[in-house]
């Protein structure tokens, strides 16, 4: 089940895949030519200053000076290159976002069930780019709210709008559209504005097979915070799983973080084992560090670990899995399941 953005009269943009792809080259190939320009002005350097030394009798040393203005430049002029290459990077990625006012009959009619996935950004106020910015999306159908997403997001430097304002990080739901034919309306609250772009699933309904994960038993969960992501994950102690129930056949995907407390150091070793009732345990064993992306939202005393990936393969029919901690015996990791889904290209 793919997804593909769904198609609207919003004032958002995309450049044409072959216009795009063109000035893709273009920018590779200057690029590439860039690396034999600098190589050559750089030899340079070495031609040029021993005619410096002769022609205005200094020596070695001041005549040096020249390489160190030259590599010093590179220094000086990254940083706010950096930011000017950002901020172009990020006019160059152009979604098409609409308000919810303009969502009003963004969904036509479906003859069978398919999946929407909605992805909102808050607009900011000027001067308010160190704020948090709580707001509400809800999905309503007649007067009957159908899904509605709480959240709250801050200020992104990856995106911008047209007109230069700022927007916040992206937020993102989904809800699996019942079979028949369905005229939704979008309304937010909390926020100055709220941006909204839908991505619906293109399968057939010859192709439409019943799949779903449902958790069953979990001590706690914890909210990660990667980017502009935030992933729920539920958490696994010695003696306490995480089980779930999947109905087949699907690929499910197993991320895991293993918990470091204050007295970690390097790299550390876990074992987790997958168990499904009447099959043997599958045992796996990671070794992994500290993350420098991802943060626990609620685990103050906790840092995440570098995420570590299972796959396990399910036949059709329901399957109970556990997933069990084994090492190490006083510790805590962080699990999050999902049945992947392949993508357009078109992913926030």
């Amino acid at each position: 089940m793919s997804l593909d953005p769904i198609a609207s009269a919003g004032s958002g943009t995309h450049a044409p895949d072959a216009q795009a792809g063109a000035a893709d080259r273009g920018l590779r190939g200057f690029v590439f030519a860039l690396f034999f320009i600098f190589g050559g002005i750089t030899s340079l350097n070495d031609v040029i200053i021993p005619k410096l030394k002769d022609l205005f009798t200094i020596g070695y040393g001041e005549a040096l000076l020249v390489q160190s203005a030259f590599f010093a430049a590179y220094f000086l002029v990254s940083l706010p290159g950096a930011a000017i290459v950002r901020k172009a990077l990020a006019k160059r990625k152009e979604d098409r976002f609409q308000t919810p006012t303009d969502m009003q009959d963004a969904l036509a009619q479906y003859s069978y069930s398919r999946g929407l996935k909605v992805i909102s950004r808050a607009e900011v106020l000027p001067g308010l780019k160190a704020a948090v910015v709580p707001y509400r999306v809800s999905m309503r159908e007649g007067t009957r709210i159908v899904k509605e997403q709480a959240t709250e997001s801050s200020v992104t430097d990856q995106a911008v709008l047209h007109g230069g304002s700022d927007v916040c990080k992206s937020r993102t739901f989904t809800w699996a559209i019942p079979a028949g034919a369905h005229r939704i309306r979008f309304t937010e609250t909390g926020a100055p504005g709220v941006l909204v772009r839908l991505m619906v699933s293109n399968a057939s309904a010859a192709s439409q097979t019943m799949i779903s994960i449902t958790p069953i038993e979990a001590p706690r969960t914890v909210t990660v915070s990667e980017g502009e992501k935030m992933i729920p994950y539920y958490s696994v102690l010695p003696g306490k799983p995480v089980r779930w129930r999947i109905v087949g056949p699907t690929r499910l995907e197993l991320a895991a973080r293993l918990d470091f407390d204050p007295t970690m150091r390097g790299p550390q070793v876990y074992r987790l084992a997958v168990v499904e009732e009447g099959k043997k345990p599958r045992e796996y064993s990671f070794q992994t560090t500290k993350a420098t992306t991802a943060l626990y939202a609620d685990l103050k005393d906790r840092v995440a670990s570098k995420l570590d990936r299972i796959v396990v393969e399910l036949g059709a029919g329901t399957h109970e899995l556990s997933v069990v901690l084994r090492a190490p015996a006083s510790g805590s990791a962080e699990i999050h399941a999902r049945i992947p889904e392949p993508s357009t290209g078109e992913e926030e």
